[in-house]
């Protein structure tokens, strides 16, 4: 399900700037021609396009008038929770891809200046649908496979007088499964050379054709029949484009306003007695194989199943179709002794098939186990049990620990009082349950995290919103102890408005959802961090909540926000005002180019390009602090790895030799390495290679280029300091504004080849 060559990709792009719609539109469309783009200039009219047409994946702006990107995603996803979306923003921050992130965005992409972010766009946009259609590709084979497993039990169990029926509801349910106009069954009678429609199911609005479709003569359909004869699936993704010798098949399959099919053969003792189909009005993408053979093996199951309405047949005439499921299946006989294991179950319990066949179930059960079993089909039979059960079981394989499985049994068809055996699936769970293990131990790890936590009052909150431990320095402060919060709910602790709200944000965490939030008490203020606990497998049970003063930070921060605030409203104004025309001017000298061929262009792209990378860095100075607040373990080489992505690196290399994890803001720290690979390709040539690496106490990041002098090397941190006229002077600034926002330092020195080696020390390393 991934896009095909031909495949329209259909793309809704809202942004509230029209000039910057019509040339995204215009240049995607010419970076694939699979693109159909459709534009909003308000995210109140994206919405109404996106109710009246199919769309494939939305990219839309952050600031907009009204509702804003993240607002308008939130309403998208209300009622198109899997549509793919984009924030393709010109107002890039950390504040504002952290918010995107926690609303469900499927990418976030900064505008840049000229065209070749425009390849980047249709990238991701490729990708993101690509990743859809792969998921939900996966869920429908889930379902499929699903869903045939419980047919094949179906019809092991159905009596010879129900089989019609359950054929007719089989092709109700994998007709609208595969969403299929038609599904039908023909049945070919060999003596006459005739075939008939015997079962057919239609989805609403489609007339039924099975009345006129009786006792058809082969000839009339040779190109067909002949295929079936070789016992070859007819798939038609397009019936109009059927070869030449199909002349009669296109016919009538247009005359039934049919335009694509799929059909099998339905063969018993190697004989062809029929075959079925799937119809659709309209044109189908190319099916997998992995479907056509589900759905072969459909027919295979109505084959069998009508072969036992006319004699009981044994257990061998199921194998094939039990064959295909993907569990470990066992069939028992009357005396509960083994008759068939496929191959999962073979590698499962790890016996030769032959040592497991006329063995009893205490070949791989102790007692206890074989015994629960028994009672588990005992209430099979019983009268008024279900028709099948699902239980937990423990086998004890040949070699290896014993292994914990599902248990879906069921019984052989059977008349009378006549019992025939059993039969059921295996499916090992014992992973499954070993998490479960896992997440009990966190709970205890939780616990005596509210113990011992240095800094702060820590909690810990059952699903009725009462305190069931407390702890930390800072409980004490607020003049509170374990003994009187353990028992209690916020109401009892905290003034009305603080109880209530903090109630909301643990009921919030019951649902899932972890928070963070501030809070006033008695003059101080706090931010309280709420998290779910999930114990038992993936069930919540308990709340973590962290809370810690924060009176001191809080009036840093607002002194640093005075002195901020005229800084980011410049950096706002050349953010949007100025780099919106710039990109349009880009964009107009791109399709000028297409028009006109002048010596002024290339002197023009020149200058638009050193305008933006110039604002481009002029705002990371501007909008990033000097120092870090919160930093987190992050692994070196992934960081390393994932800035290289983001980087123009033509032809570059990059050689990673570090599995090391150190404590850094992740986002600053692939600012550092963006800006340390720009320097190398800028100053090393297309075909530099970039090495990172780590140190005793840091990491290096090296190059092949010519290196830096070393009279220079005290000047190449200094804003507006650079060597060539392609640079801004701003890029190992940055790097150094980073460094020193952790605490950390940088030296600039050579590689024994005479490349430019930076040395960033002073790193807390995490073991």
């Amino acid at each position: 399900m991934q896009l095909s060559a031909q495949q329209e990709l259909r793309v809704l792009h809202v942004d509230d700037d029209p000039s910057i719609t019509d040339l995204t539109q215009t240049f995607l469309e010419r970076e694939d021609d699979r693109f159909a783009v459709r534009t909003a200039t308000s995210a109140d009219e994206g919405l109404q396009l996106l109710a009246e047409s199919e769309i494939d994946c939305i990219v839309s702006d952050y600031q907009m008038p009204g509702i804003n990107g993240i607002e308008f995603l939130e309403s998208v996803a209300e009622d198109h929770p899997d549509l793919p979306f984009i924030l393709y923003t010109g107002k890039g921050s950390e504040e504002i891809a952290g918010e995107a992130i926690r609303a469900g965005v499927t990418d976030y992409l900064q505008k840049e200046s000229g065209t070749d972010h425009y390849a980047l766009l249709a990238n991701r946009i490729i990708h993101a649908v690509n990743s859809q259609r792969r998921e939900q590709r996966i869920q429908f084979f889930e379902t499929l496979e699903s869903e045939l497993t419980e047919l094949s039990i179906d019809f092991l169990r159905m009596e010879g007088r129900d089989i019609d029926t359950l054929i007719d509801r089989t092709l109700e349910r994998l007709g609208t499964l595969v969403s299929a106009d038609r599904a039908y069954v023909f049945d070919i009678e060999n003596e006459t050379e005739t075939l008939s429609n015997t079962y057919e199911w239609c989805s609403d609005g489609v007339e039924p054709q099975i009345d006129r479709l009786q006792g058809i003569s082969q000839d009339v359909l040779p190109w067909w029949t002949q295929k079936l004869n070789d016992f070859e699936n007819i798939t038609i993704p397009d019936v109009s484009e059927l070869p030449p010798e199909a002349e009669a098949e296109q016919e009538l399959l247009e005359e039934q306003n049919i335009a694509s099919l799929i059909v099998t053969p339905m063969i018993s003792d190697g004989e062809l007695v029929g075959f079925i189909g799937f119809d659709w009005v309209e044109k189908q993408e190319v099916w997998s194989d992995e479907f056509i053979n589900i759905l072969r093996m459909v027919g295979e199951l109505i084959t069998t199943a009508r072969r036992r309405k006319e004699r009981r047949q044994e257990l061998k005439e199921f194998e094939t179709i039990i064959g295909a499921l993907t569990d470990a299946v066992y069939v028992l006989d009357e005396e509960g002794r083994f008759t068939y294991v496929n191959d999962e179950f073979v590698e499962l319990v790890g016996y030769d098939r032959e040592r497991i066949l006329g063995s009893s179930p205490l070949l791989i059960k102790d007692d206890e186990e074989a015994k629960q079993a028994k009672q588990q089909l005992g209430r099979i039979l019983s009268s008024d049990g279900p028709k099948t059960i699902t239980f937990e079981t423990t086998i004890r394989p040949s070699t290896g620990d014993p292994v914990i499985c599902e248990d879906h049994m069921g019984v052989l068809p059977y008349d009378g009082e006549e019992f025939n055996g059993s039969v059921g699936t295996l499916r090992d769970v014992t992973d499954q349950k070993r998490r479960a293990q896992e997440l009990e131990k966190l709970k205890s790890q939780y616990e005596t995290l509210v113990e011992s936590f240095p800094d702060g009052a820590v909690f810990l909150i059952d699903t009725d919103l009462e305190y069931v431990r407390a702890g930390g320095e800072e409980l004490g402060k607020l003049g509170l102890s374990p003994e009187e919060v353990e028992g209690t709910k916020p109401q009892a602790l905290f003034p009305e408005e603080i109880a209530d709200e903090t109630c909301h944000y643990y009921e919030e965490a019951l649902d899932g959802n972890a928070n963070t939030f501030k809070q006033e008490h008695e003059g101080e203020r706090y931010r309280v961090q709420t998290a779910p606990v999930r114990t038992n497998g993936e069930e919540i049970e308990y709340v973590i909540a962290v809370s810690q003063n924060v009176s001191e930070r809080v009036a840093d921060k607002r002194e640093l926000e005075r002195q901020n605030e005229r800084l980011e409203e410049f950096a706002s104004i050349v953010s949007h005002d100025l780099r919106n025309p710039l990109r349009v001017a880009h964009g107009r000298l791109e399709l000028i180019r297409e028009e006109y061929e002048s010596e002024h262009t290339d002197d023009l792209a020149q200058a638009l390009d050193r305008m933006n990378a110039l604002i481009e860095d002029l705002l990371t100075l501007a909008r990033e602090g000097k120092q870090v607040d919160e930093t987190k373990p992050v692994e070196l080489a992934i960081v390393a790895e994932n800035s290289w992505q983001t980087v123009n690196t033509a032809q570059a290399t990059l050689e990673i030799d570090t599995s090391g994890v150190i404590r850094a803001d992740q986002s600053r720290l692939r600012q550092l390495f963006e800006n340390l690979y720009r320097n190398a390709v800028e100053h090393g040539g297309d075909d530099v290679t970039v090495s990172v690496g780590a140190m005793d106490d840091g990491f290096y990041v090296a190059d092949t280029g010519p290196g830096i002098p070393a009279s220079n090397r005290e000047d190449v941190f200094e804003a507006g300091y650079s060597t060539s006229d392609e640079g801004t002077g701003f890029g190992l600034r940055i790097v150094a504004q980073v460094v020193d926002a952790h605490g950390w330092e940088v030296i600039v020195t050579e590689t024994e080849q005479g490349g430019a080696r930076f040395e960033i020390t002073g790193v807390e390393l995490v073991d």
